[in-house]
């Protein structure tokens, strides 16, 4: 695995001496009231540490104090996966240039073989053979890419003339508990719309309404 970068890092006091040199700091003034001096340990019998704490800076991915242990399981699985990653890595690049070797390789036998041969015809034969020298547009010329695409691209030209008539139309978008239809019209327009709609329905059942009332009348008048 790659080495992470290192970050370069200017401080104006990098040492901390103009923190350490100072005396009258607030804790220092507490534990000489309790009868610290300097030189001395931290804790009751003053056997603790007597430098200042320090931060190191961190170059891995492990958390703050940690510390590596050899008889720790999971250290040798770390490592050991760390390892089979690297060995996948390196195998998988050498792959890569080997096939790229291969097909120089073979790219160079051809050239060497045709060289070689006094026909001309079969000179042009493995000229032709040799498809390590062809462009894209000639492999799709050979293999019909072209006319595949052409028809993909006259499918595309279809879709895009039905989706813009199907514009106007309505839209039904299902969702998972109800359906929504986008009409592309305002507010005002559906119901103004409605309105029209509604008043049309009642104007025809009126009709309806006094066309068979003077049916009944004249029925009427034809039985007396």
């Amino acid at each position: 695995m790659l080495a992470e970068r290192r970050k370069k890092v200017v401080w104006s006091n990098p040492r901390g001496t103009i923190w350490a040199n100072d005396k009258k700091k607030f804790g220092q003034k507490i534990l000489e009231s309790m009868g610290w001096r300097e030189g001395f340990g931290l804790g009751k019998n003053r056997d603790g540490i007597t430098e200042n704490i320090k931060a190191s800076y961190k170059f891995d991915n492990k958390g703050f104090g940690y510390q590596r242990s050899n008889n720790s399981i999971e250290d040798d699985c770390d490592e050991i996966y760390k390892k089979i990653i690297a060995d996948l890595k390196q195998h998988h690049s050498d792959d890569v240039i080997q096939t790229s070797e291969h097909n120089n390789e073979i790219h160079m036998d051809l050239e060497a073989k045709a060289r070689q041969i006094n026909s001309i015809r079969y000179k042009k034969f493995i000229k032709a053979k040799n498809l390590s020298t062809k462009s894209i547009e000639d492999l799709n010329g050979v293999f019909s890419m072209k006319i595949c695409r052409s028809k993909t691209n006259d499918f595309a030209e279809k879709c895009e003339e039905t989706l813009l008539t199907r514009e106007k139309k309505k839209e039904i978008v299902l969702n998972h508990h109800h359906i929504e239809i986008n009409s592309g019209m305002t507010v005002a327009d559906y119901f103004k719309q409605k309105m029209q709609s509604k008043k049309f329905h009642k104007d025809r059942s009126l009709k309806e309404q006094r066309f068979i009332s003077k049916c009944q009348s004249s029925k009427k008048k034809k039985c007396q």
